[in-house]
């Protein structure tokens, strides 16, 4: 049991989600009181580990606070690597000749556009519960988009590494590009 360091409630177990799953606890008295355990850390850093590869962009927020980061926010990145550095998760990333070290994992996202022909995995959210038995049969699996429906808001799917069909459309932040 974790109890919060102000008010000494038991803390609930949190998880966030975008590049990766971050696993946390939170207090449920003290809005703005997060922790990341030893355990939360290793379950993080396993989640990263399932970014490799993937293709990323320095957000918009990280581009306005980071002046720095301005002639970068056109780039798209690959993970090379992942770190949790005093329980942040962090990333080395590659575009190009631009090679870029312990990048906190919340100055980018995954969350753009894709185009017909990108290729694409599902999430590792995706594999998880309460998902896990619908997208279980696509882990492991490449595919590539081959249509935009509904006001480009939803991908059709084709599998490039097994004889596997997407029952469906898929929407954009079940996917990373890599």
């Amino acid at each position: 049991m974790i109890l919060c360091p102000l008010c000494n409630t038991e803390m609930v177990e949190k998880t966030g989600c975008d590049i990766l799953i971050y696993h946390y606890h939170a207090c449920p008295t003290c809005f703005d009181i997060e922790i990341m355990t030893q355990e939360d850390q290793k379950k993080t850093l396993e989640s990263a580990k399932h970014s490799i590869g993937n293709v990323v962009v320095f957000s918009k927020e990280s581009v306005s606070r980071f002046n720095t980061l301005s002639t970068l926010k056109d780039k798209k990145f690959k993970i090379l690597s992942a770190n949790i550095i005093e329980g942040y998760a962090t990333f080395d990333l590659q575009d190009g000749d631009d090679f870029l070290s312990n990048v906190n994992a919340d100055m980018f996202t995954n969350n753009f556009p894709l185009n017909i022909g990108d290729t694409v995995v599902f999430h590792q959210r995706m594999f998880d519960k309460p998902y896990v038995e619908y997208y279980n049969e696509y882990s492991g699996h490449q595919f590539k988009v081959i249509g935009l429906h509904y006001e480009d808001t939803h991908y059709e799917l084709e599998c490039i590494t097994g004889d596997i069909t997407v029952k469906g459309y898929v929407h954009r932040n079940e996917l990373c590009l890599i």
